[in-house]
Formats: C-alpha cells, sequence, structure tokens
C-alpha cells in the first residue's frame, strides 16, 4: 500500500475510534439520565454499516458521512450562535456553548478527514484489493469445457 493510502487508512481508523468513543461518552450520559431508547441502537448500526462500507472502498459511504459530519458541524455552531444571540435556551449554561463548540470542532475535523484525498486514495487501493481477490479466485475455478465428441 502506497504511503497517501497508508495515510488515508489511518485516517478512517481515527474517525472511527472517535465516533465510538464519542458513542460510548453520550451513551454513558444517556443511560445516566435514563434517556437510552432503541432509536440510538439503529443510528449505531447505521453508522457502523457506513464505516464498512467505507473500509471497504465504496465512495458514495465516504462523501455521505463526511456530508452528516459537516452538516452537524454547522447545525452546531448555529446553535451556539443561537445561544449566544439570546434565542435558544435563556440562561444556558456556558457549559452548553462550549460542548457545542467541541462537537462542532469534532464533528468537522471528521468530515474533513474522510472527505481528504488520502482516504480516496485508501479506498482506491481497497477497490484494487477486492478486484484482485475476485481475479485470483476466478483464476482457481477451471472453466467448463464439454467433450467434443459428446451429446448434449
Amino acid at each position: 500500500m502506497e504511503q497517501r493510502a497508508r495515510r488515508g487508512m489511518w485516517l478512517v481508523v481515527g474517525v472511527i475510534v472517535a465516533t465510538a468513543v464519542t458513542e460510548l461518552v453520550m451513551a454513558a450520559v444517556k443511560l445516566q439520565r435514563g434517556r437510552y431508547d432503541g432509536s440510538d441502537v439503529t443510528r449505531l448500526l447505521i453508522t457502523a454499516w457506513l464505516f464498512m462500507s467505507i473500509w471497504s472502498g465504496r465512495a458514495w459511504s465516504r462523501w455521505l458521512l463526511a456530508g452528516l459530519y459537516l452538516l452537524t458541524a454547522v447545525l452546531s455552531l448555529g446553535a451556539v450562535a443561537l445561544i449566544a444571540a439570546g434565542r435558544l435556551a435563556n440562561g444556558a449554561p456556558p457549559l452548553m456553548s462550549a460542548a457545542l463548540l467541541g462537537i462542532a470542532a469534532l464533528m468537522a475535523a471528521q468530515g474533513l478527514a474522510l472527505a481528504s484525498r488520502w482516504v480516496g486514495a485508501f479506498q482506491a487501493a481497497q477497490r484494487r484489493t477486492v478486484a484482485d481477490d475476485i481475479c485470483e479466485a476466478a483464476a482457481l475455478v477451471k472453466p467448463f469445457r464439454r467433450a467434443e465428441n459428446t451429446p448434449l
């Protein structure tokens, strides 16, 4: 694997780890408050499926997840602006704005990481690997040939 693809692989691993840690923290907070429900499990399964698609080289899943991360960053910054303007959650604690800024920074970093050329190079390498595996498997299977003088 070339250097750009290797960097892309580590970026994908970093995004997966950051997402897993974020999900664990959110689950712990929700469990502590008794607000964990089934929709969280569905979201986790969809996210895991998208990451598996990214790892196997499907570009559409990379761009979908990068777009969702960047959209989350923009919406978090919008919420911070509304809190600062006093239009949302009057008397919101300063910790809320700090948490939303942290979420925006994390989501923007993850979205930009997935949108990088390095991740694209990694996905191209993954697609080549899968294609090579298919070609090797096809070479192992001998084609069926009917003998010349046998009836159908």
